[in-house]
This record gives C-alpha cells, structure tokens and sequence, in this order.
C-alpha cells in the first residue's frame, strides 16, 4: 500500500572508470606466463528507476578495455627464442542490475546481476626474438585475432560503493566492480599465440606457441561518475 505514494524516480548518468583485466584459462605449455593487463578504461551512461527507499533497478551501457599479457623467455647461449606480447580486446557492455542502499544524504549501495557484451575490436601484438646465430632476429608477428574471439559473451557482476549529494537533484558517485565471464571468450576453445616459421642467413627455425583453452574473460573496475534524478508523482 505504501509503494502506491512513493514518488517515481528516475535517474540517468555519466561514468567513467579503470581497470585491470586478465582470463582464466587452461594452458598447454606452462613455460608461457599469463599476465593481467596493468589497467585498461570504461566509460558510458547509466539509467536506473527506483523501486524503493532502498532498492533501484539499474541498467548501464558502456565500452569497456579487456586483455591479458604473455610471454616466454627461453633464450640461452646455444640458441633460443623469446615470445612477448599481448591481446587487446575492446567492448560494448550491457548489465542489468539490482542495487541495495540505506542512508539519508550520503549513502552506500551494493549491486550484482548480469552483463552482456559485445566484441568490438581485437589486436594482437606478438614481438619474436632468436639468438640462433650471433645476428639477433626480432620480428613483429601481430595481426587481428578477431575470428578467434566470440562475438558477444555473458557474464555476472557484482560492486558495492557510495554516493555524495552535490545538491537535491545530483549526486556523485564512486564504486568498485568485479565482472567474470559465463561463456567462453575465445571460440572454438583455443587461442594459438603464432606457429610460424622464420629465416635468417644461417636457418630456418619453427616457433610453435602455446595454445590456450577454456578461456573466460575476468575484470575488476573502479568506477566514478554523476547522476541527475527527476521525480514525479
């Protein structure tokens, strides 16, 4: 009965916010180290409707940076190889979310709730280097690993943080976020770094690079950002 006089309450917002991302994964050769990105970005706009004093419906809309680093030091004086590099991905975030608060002016929320996403672009950038002969070899493998990648995925997320009054209609907001995959990031349950051949003066030597499978995409994010509320009756 009471919910019949609550006001109607809309808000909509702009965010920013950075990340670091990386995958979980499983790997065929171990000597290949899996890194997180030191910090990518996410920005866009932010719509939610509140049910309550305490529970608002939320929805997002926002490009996001994800990826993870690699490499392989396998390199001695009898000849060798080295392997470094990274994938970049860039994407189109949708959640759906469910926000808990309590306060009167400043106020703390958590959230959690489901995400999709939708591949943007990818790169690939692989640097190769051999010491099979006295003369270094570097050669820069990169390309488009867009066909390896799915086109969109599904995943959960869940962040808490606060909000700061700035007057009666806009608030200020940090918080945090940690976003993991449901579906596979990579399709057809592989990545291959590069299996190549190349050439110097002296020999041809084949770099095979590992594989990596059962690949889901993880991020954690801090987040900042304004919102305007209008209300009605």
């Amino acid at each position: 009965m009471g919910n019949s006089a609550f006001p109607q309450i809309l808000s909509i917002g702009l965010k920013d916010g950075i990340n670091q991302t990386g995958i979980k994964y499983q790997q065929d050769n171990p000597s290949y180290h899996i890194k997180k990105i030191k910090w990518g970005r996410n920005t866009g706009l932010i719509l939610n409707y509140r049910i309550s004093d305490y529970f608002i419906m939320q929805t997002e809309i926002y490009r996001e940076e994800k990826g993870f680093d690699f490499d392989n030091a396998n390199i001695n004086v009898s000849g060798g190889e080295g392997i470094w590099g990274n994938y970049r991905m860039n994407y189109i975030t949708i959640p759906l979310l469910a926000n808990f608060e309590i306060g009167k002016s400043f106020k703390f929320y958590g959230y959690g709730g489901f995400y999709t996403s939708f591949l943007l672009s990818s790169h690939c950038q692989i640097t190769s280097s051999t010491t099979i002969d006295p003369h270094n070899v570097t050669e820069d493998r990169s390309y488009n690993p867009a066909k390896e990648f799915s086109n969109s995925e599904l995943g959960v997320l869940a962040g808490f943080g606060f909000k700061i009054p700035l007057d009666k209609k806009i608030v200020f907001f940090i918080d945090t976020r940690l976003e993991a995959g449901l579906s596979k990031a990579v399709k057809g349950d592989n990545i291959n770094y590069s299996d190549y051949q190349l050439y110097n003066e002296h020999y041809y030597y084949h770099v095979i690079v590992t594989k990596i499978h059962d690949t889901y995409n993880r991020a954690f994010s801090v987040n900042w950002g304004v919102l305007y509320t209008f209300y009605w009756k």
